[in-house]
């Protein structure tokens, strides 16, 4: 039987995005990182879907969408011909994919990968490892991310946990889908685990990102 997947990437608007850097970034520099990080997830959440199909792995069909309540990545999402799930205002991260679990679910899909729009520099193949992974009705699969956050979780749809998301939430993510008999499985995947929250995360950049953070685009 075919399977559907959706990828969905929460956002929150860039102009909010990254406080913490404020120490090192304008408040202008600190929305470009965002919308530039966010911009290269999907790119190699593409590559890794197009490496997919190309050999043949059996995969069903692969969608990304972005959760958000932004007018800015709204438009953005149209311009990367993305989906767009819209989060009711103010309504926190888990309850933003809590409400996307439940409409991707009556859209048919019967998997959910969350991933965040933040990571450092994802790679291709490790996304295709996550997106390959058989998650099942029994099964939910993990990546922790470097502070033991949840960086990557794949779901069956309708989704069997509550979502978590948020400091330390890996362990709990882990623990509710042992509680509710499943399997969690945690995979190792090394360019998943660091996103850029920090003024340390910011050393896992090259100089290529930094010079981007100026111009507006990627080098």
């Amino acid at each position: 039987m075919s399977t559907r997947m959706l990828v969905l990437i929460p956002m929150k608007d860039p102009a909010e995005a990254k406080s913490r850097l404020a120490p090192a970034l304008s408040e202008a520099e600190r929305s470009q990182l965002a919308l530039l990080l966010f911009k290269t997830v999907v790119q190699r959440i593409r590559l890794a879907v197009m490496s997919l199909k190309q050999c043949d792995s059996g995969q069903g069909g692969i969608d990304v969408a972005v959760v958000s309540n932004s007018a800015e990545i709204v438009a953005l999402a149209a311009e990367l011909k993305i989906g767009h799930i819209n989060e009711q205002d103010n309504a926190g991260l888990n309850s933003a994919v809590s409400e996307a679990a439940k409409t991707a679910c009556d859209l048919g899909y019967d998997r959910l990968c969350i991933l965040p729009g933040d990571l450092a520099d994802p790679s291709r193949e490790d996304i295709a490892r996550l997106l390959s992974y058989p998650v099942d009705g029994q099964t939910v699969a993990l990546c922790p991310s470097q502070d033991l956050g949840t960086n990557a979780l794949v779901v069956p749809l309708p989704c069997p946990i509550a979502f978590s998301f948020g400091p330390d939430s890996f362990t709990r993510h882990f623990s509710r889908a042992a509680d509710a008999g499943m399997m969690p499985v945690i995979l190792p995947l090394k360019s998943l685990r660091r996103d850029v929250d920090t003024l340390a995360d910011l050393d896992y950049l090259d100089d290529g990102w930094k010079m981007a953070i100026g111009n507006g685009e990627r080098a």
